[in-house]
């Protein structure tokens, strides 16, 4: 496992994850997405860590999607494509890397940049949980409630 972050007390939040930082300037996702791509020199699964519910099957799931000439794997949810829970092959990084450097940094562009997307239907990550509920992003207050609720529930 490898954690994608700058904070200086990263390497206690998971217990035996490697942590490495950003390689490009700024703070975007699409810079946590490159930096992860770039330390794994390999195919990688990312998931963001404000996403408390995305189950591990989905996770192989993408995993077990993401190969051949696939760019990347993304799912959709409840809102549209969920880049910040998806798979990347090793191929995808000259195209996010392109995007980091002229400043195109919204996540909801990315598929766009990618040759060859598989966009995991709605109805396939249904299998796996309410997409409304597994990729819920604990970004406000009401998320923090809206989650621990879930999470009371569960």
């Amino acid at each position: 496992m490898l954690v994608i972050s700058n904070d200086p007390d990263a390497a206690d939040w998971i217990e035996d994850a490697e942590v490495a930082g950003d390689v490009l300037p700024g703070r975007a996702s699409l810079i946590g997405i490159h930096a992860a791509l770039v330390h794994a020199a390999t195919d990688v699964v990312v998931v963001a860590w404000d996403m408390p519910f995305v189950p591990a099957t989905l996770l192989e799931a993408l995993r077990r999607r993401l190969h051949g000439s696939v760019g990347a794997v993304i799912p959709t949810g409840a809102h549209g494509l969920e880049p910040a829970c998806a798979a990347y092959a090793a191929g995808a990084l000259p195209h996010i890397e392109r995007r980091v450097k002229t400043g195109e940094l919204k996540l909801a562009d990315l598929a766009d940049a990618i040759p060859t997307v598989d966009r995991m239907a709605a109805s396939d990550v249904a299998r796996f949980g309410d997409p409304d509920v597994v990729f819920l992003n604990v970004n406000h207050p009401d998320d923090l409630a809206r989650a621990e609720a879930i999470a009371r529930a569960l």
